[in-house]
């Protein structure tokens, strides 16, 4: 009789898996990217809602999208998921991203990637996020920019643009990279009088 209770028990919780999975799968799949990513960046999602869009919606992860909202702060943008993050400086959604397996070198219309994305917006944290990945730091975009030429070029001089620059150059991005004008990070500094940036690259 033990043995028939728990069989029962078993088959129960069975049952309840499978109906917890099929509500889930319901609520939680999405029919187009980016109907994925507005709920994905829907503000206040908790934790395990973001998980559970993740798991049900792993095809998206990867994929270019386009979320445009008004409310409660304007954003357009196309990219994939990571990039969106790193545009909207949202260091919990990028950690998330990273570790269910999004890729940070995809480049998007423009050619830039997740790491240049968080460049333009000075943030240090994402940035040292990123390249705790397998990242490619030399990747140019559609004007031959890289990460670093980006970060050099940006004429709001400041303390983050800087330490920006120092995490870019610990991971070995590449000094001598040219943009489609010919200039280098060092030329981009220098045209912006960012002295601690120029004496920076010249160590």
């Amino acid at each position: 009789d033990d043995e028939e209770d728990e069989d029962v028990e078993n088959n129960e919780e069975i049952v309840d898996d499978r109906i917890r999975n099929d509500y889930e799968l319901k609520l939680y799949k999405c029919d187009e990217i980016d109907d994925f990513l507005e709920r994905l960046f829907s503000e206040d999602i908790p934790d395990r809602e973001i998980k559970l869009l993740l798991e049900y919606n792993r095809n998206y992860i990867n994929k270019i999208g386009h979320f445009y909202q008004f409310s409660p702060f304007f954003c357009n943008e196309y990219g994939t998921p990571l990039m969106i993050a790193c545009s909207l400086d949202n260091i919990r959604l990028v950690d998330m991203l990273l570790k269910e397996g999004a890729a940070p070198n995809i480049q998007d219309k423009h050619g830039d990637t997740a790491l240049m994305k968080a460049c333009y917006i000075t943030s240090p944290e994402i940035v040292e996020r990123l390249l705790e990945e397998n990242i490619n730091i030399d990747i140019k975009n559609d004007t031959s920019e890289s990460a670093l030429i980006i970060i050099c070029g940006d004429d709001d001089i400041c303390e983050e643009q800087f330490n920006i620059a120092k995490l870019l150059l610990k991971n070995n991005a590449n000094t001598e990279l040219k943009n489609k004008f010919g200039e280098t990070a060092l030329m981009k500094a220098v045209e912006q009088s960012n002295y601690e940036l120029v004496k920076l690259l010249l160590e």
